[in-house]
């Protein structure tokens, strides 16, 4: 059988712990090792499913378990101690992780059918977690650098997320519950965090976060909202909570300690934030339906807030783009179609 050669061959190269278990039909595995004390034990219960292992160090542990039909594992560690667990139940689902460097660890769940998932890890330190239940799910995680964390769990059917970091001690996690829902990020930096929580369907995040210490909170729960982050700079902060549906809010801070805080309760509320300086503040609160809030802050030092309730009201907040200020600018208003537009 072609499984013992390969097992026969890894032993003759390197000491290697081994325990397999294939219940089945036509299944396949292949482990290539080279370095002292590497574990590995696999578990595949149905038929045509594919292990491939490629060890290039030493003390590294793999585990991996499959139970259902054509499902597929790639597993690469290079250097030295680190550790990947896979588990696939179900069918058609396929999980690549690719480890180089010390320490690097990695736990991966997927339960239903045709979930995709891709970790890529390199430098040291670094930790991936993923839970997929349902189908069509996709998952891709990138960490460069060193004790980089990421946490994603998604529970329904097509959701999607993306995340790119580059850089030291950034922290993402990245919840979605429901079907369709979207979220991508990059980190480029040092200690960035982003916390997104999507429930409901066809809900979206794209976050951008650049420099260092900036931190992006996102809260959606609904349907078909959508929120956009980029932070260039240092400790901004963007905070972003979306209840309802077809709510929309886009937030761009250039430059440093930048704060934005975002309500938003309702059905088709707009915020769009545009920050370009340092220590500068915005509070924006939508009740309703149909709202507009509209803020820009050049400059520094300046705070701005702006309250609706009710539906169809407009408000605009102009700071530092005829007078260098700093302003200090509230708005409320309570109604319905009510405008109001300062500079």
């Amino acid at each position: 059988m072609r499984n013992s050669f390969f097992l026969v061959t890894a032993l003759l190269m390197t000491t290697l712990m081994f325990a397999q278990i294939q219940n089945g039909n036509a299944n396949s595995l292949l482990v290539t090792p080279m370095g002292a004390g590497n574990v590995f034990s696999t578990n595949q219960t149905g038929d045509y499913n594919d292990i491939n292992i490629n060890w290039n160090g030493s003390f590294n542990t793999g585990v991996v378990i499959q139970t259902g039909n054509f499902n597929s594992s790639d597993l690469s560690q290079v250097s030295d101690d680190n550790y990947s667990f896979i588990e696939q139940v179900g069918d058609n689902n396929d999980s690549n992780v690719d480890q180089t460097g010390l320490f690097n660890q990695n736990n991966g769940l997927q339960t239903g059918d045709s979930n995709y998932s891709s970790v890529n890890q390199l430098g040291d330190l670094n930790d991936s977690d993923f839970f997929q239940t349902g189908n069509d799910n996709n998952t891709v995680i990138s960490q460069d650098g060193i004790s980089n964390i990421s946490y994603f769990k998604q529970l329904g059917d097509a959701n999607d997320s993306n995340l790119g970091q580059t850089g030291d001690e950034n922290e993402s996690n990245i919840y979605q519950f429901g079907n369709n829902n979207y979220g991508v990020a990059l980190q480029d930096g040092f200690k960035n965090i982003l916390d997104l929580d999507q429930i409901g369907n066809d809900n979206a995040l794209t976050s951008t976060q650049t420099g260092n210490r900036n931190k992006n909170f996102s809260k959606q729960e609904g349907n078909s909202n959508y929120n956009d982050v980029t932070q260039l700079g240092n400790r901004n902060i963007s905070d972003v909570t979306q209840l309802g549906d077809f709510n929309l809010n886009a937030t761009i801070q250039t430059g440093n300690r930048n704060d934005s805080f975002i309500s938003q309760d309702g059905d088709a509320n707009l915020t769009n934030i545009s920050q370009s300086g340092n220590d500068n503040t915005v509070t924006t609160l939508q009740t309703g339906n149909a709202n507009s809030a509209i803020t820009v802050q050049i400059g520094n030092d300046h705070i701005a807030g702006i309250t609706q309730t009710g539906d169809f009201n407009t408000a605009y907040i102009g700071q530092g783009i005829n007078n260098p200020g700093p302003f200090n600018t509230t708005i409320i208003q309570n109604g319905n179609l009510n405008e109001i537009q300062i500079d």
